[in-house]
């Protein structure tokens, strides 16, 4: 236990471990209490007390990978016929990305179970807006998807003209590899190409 101006608290092993009392002058050993007090609490809210020692039973739905989810949504541009995927979450970035497919010539079509149907059904727009590719950056992913199925494909960058800010250089690397013709104008990705070709890649960065 520590004792200061009269006042008492007492400090677990895991505090009185770490926190180091200093001698302070008496008028100023009020705000030493202060101090040491909200120390303790800072280190007491970073743990968690889990009570075990009864076995675990019961059953929970899993949802499915926004991660996952969002590439192969982007990748249905390829697909001759419809596809159907499940267990897709309903979340704000799915939604944004299956209005760029909309404008994309993707139908999209969902249920209440999570169910998405998608099917190509206009093949002549390649281009993915900034007013909803600057929403979320994995919209991105529509670029590979575009340029090898079309030939074309004007995707804006994530942050704009701000290309540092998300950089995409990856993306723009692996396509340069395969092929593709890549330039950047006013805020946007042109990539084409008339056929891409297979390369080995690293993905590492530099």
């Amino acid at each position: 236990a520590s004792s200061t101006a009269g006042l008492s608290v007492q400090t677990p092993v895991f505090c009185r471990k770490r926190l180091k009392m200093r001698a302070w002058h008496a008028d100023t050993q009020k705000h030493a209490w202060v101090r040491l007090h909200r120390r303790i609490q800072h280190v007491a809210l970073e743990k968690f007390i889990i009570e075990g020692g009864r076995p675990l039973k019961g059953e929970v739905t899993v949802s499915g990978s926004k991660n996952s989810a969002l590439p192969i949504m982007a990748a249905t541009i390829l697909a001759e016929g419809p596809c159907s995927l499940g267990n897709v979450p309903r979340l704000r970035d799915v939604d944004v990305l299956a209005r760029i497919l909309q404008g994309l010539g993707v139908s999209i079509e969902r249920d209440s179970l999570g169910q998405i149907q998608t099917k190509v059904i206009n093949e002549e727009a390649s281009t993915a807006p900034y007013e909803l590719v600057n929403m979320m950056r994995a919209s991105f992913c529509v670029l590979g998807p575009l340029l090898a199925k079309r030939g074309y494909a004007k995707v804006s960058l994530p942050g704009g003209c701000a290309f540092g800010d998300r950089p995409v250089d990856l993306h723009l690397k692996g396509l340069r590899a395969l092929g593709a013709e890549i330039q950047i104008e006013h805020g946007y990705v042109i990539a084409r190409a008339k056929k891409l070709r297979g390369a080995n890649i690293y993905l590492g960065g530099q």
